[in-house]
């Protein structure tokens, strides 16, 4: 049923969505218009699934149909990304990077809700979608993919730090509208692509040489403190290829692309 919606000021907005504030305490995430209704129904259900589970995330009160529109209601977090503490404060890098190592590895310690997607189902998905490897490359690495495991743990599938906000000293882990069932060194490697090799389509040169900058010492010391968690690195290189591939199919820079395809043609030469 569609409602009427007041909304306050914007706070921000993303490729999906744009937040409002709603009331003293709660904002409203309202998917843009070529969205449709669906795709907020399904964050809905994960997220409440998922906050039935005691993990750091912010606590969810409605869904509203809004002019075609799905928005949801959610806790009202008073702070910042980890992303713009870490703009703010270069010299405090590895503590972020640990902390995040350490939020990432708790997560993988929770066993998803029953009847969660699966993430080697998105990742098929988008390497089905993507029209830039010939038909015999495809093959060759929907083959790698299902040689993998499935995994029982949570996994956010887009944890990176600007999903992360950081509130009177506790982490919050934010859009959850990826999150499925499977293997954390899935999680982990789709993470460090992000960390990477990800850059906003309309970022300026500044932008995407601090971002190579940080985002290489940054992954390194997250991916450091996760092999002292436990991580085994050589399990993910397994799923490297897999993941780059369906990243073909999202709408990222060409710059993205070209390094995606160079290390996946250098892969399956």
């Amino acid at each position: 049923m569609t409602q009427t919606l007041t909304l306050g000021n914007k706070i921000s907005s993303g490729r999906t969505a744009e937040i409002y504030s709603y009331s003293s305490d709660t904002v409203i995430k309202l998917f843009l218009p070529q969205f449709g209704i669906k795709i907020a129904e399904v964050e809905y259900s994960l997220h409440k699934s998922l906050y039935e589970t005691g993990l750091p995330i912010p606590k969810i009160f409605d869904f509203i149909e809004f002019e075609k529109r799905g928005a949801i209601v959610y806790q009202k977090l008073e702070g910042e990304s980890l992303l713009d503490s870490l703009k703010k404060s270069p010299q405090n890098i590895k503590g972020f990077a640990c902390d995040m190592a350490d939020l990432h590895y708790d997560i993988s310690k929770v066993e998803a809700p029953n009847g969660f997607p699966t993430f080697k189902d998105k990742i098929l998905s988008g390497i089905k979608s993507q029209d830039l490897l010939d038909e015999k490359k495809t093959a060759a690495v929907i083959d790698m993919l299902e040689s993998l495991p499935s995994g029982k743990s949570v996994c956010h599938a887009d944890f990176h730090p600007d999903n992360i906000l950081i509130c009177d000293g506790k982490y919050w882990i934010i859009d959850w509208m990826t999150a499925c069932s499977g293997s954390f060194e899935a999680d982990y490697t789709r993470t460090d692509m992000i960390l990477n090799h990800s850059e906003s389509p309309n970022a300026k040169l500044y932008e995407k040489i601090l971002t190579k900058t940080f985002g290489g010492l940054f992954s390194k010391l997250y991916t450091g403190k996760l092999i002292k968690n436990g991580l085994n690195l050589s399990e993910t290189v397994k799923w490297k290829i897999p993941i780059m591939t369906a990243r073909l199919a999202e709408n990222v820079s060409l710059n993205e692309n070209n390094t995606l395809l160079k290390i996946i043609n250098r892969t399956l030469i």
